[in-house]
């Protein structure tokens, strides 16, 4: 028989900033060793926006001029990766690392990132539309 996982303390409602987003449309899709929380808020307009929650307190992580942005992974150094759109509303990868979005180029997706600081990801050629999986390793 399967055994269940309990919740020891109930639920937590994490916080959103109802001037911003709204505060019925968040989600909720990663947890570090650290207890950050990566997930995604809708704002006014129902773009999404990359969050990041510490301590119960939501932090946009911005983009790169567009309306929507979208987390991926984190790791335990609070280095999140995800996707951003440009204000010509392209898609590009970045990393988040201590309030600073890197842009990591044009369709670049990533998934994942691990405390060495390798990021997985798919990127996709825009002429042919093939699909790569990459590993990207920092110097």
């Amino acid at each position: 028989m399967a055994r269940r996982a309990r919740a020891t303390a109930g639920p937590l409602a994490l916080g959103t900033s109802t001037s911003t987003f709204t505060p019925y449309d968040c989600s909720a899709s990663a947890i570090n060793n650290n207890g950050q929380i990566l997930g995604g808020c809708d704002d006014t307009s129902s773009n999404e926006h990359a969050v990041l929650w510490q301590n119960g307190t939501p932090t946009d992580l911005g983009t790169f001029g567009g309306p929507q942005a979208e987390a991926a992974g984190i790791n335990n150094l609070g280095q999140v990766v995800g996707f951003a759109q440009t204000s010509t509303d392209a898609d590009h990868g970045f990393l988040w690392s201590n309030g600073q979005m890197t842009d990591l180029g044009l369709n670049f997706f990533p998934a994942a990132i691990n405390d060495n600081g390798q990021i997985v990801a798919n990127a996709y050629d825009t002429n042919t539309y093939q699909g790569h999986a990459l590993l990207l390793t920092p110097d």
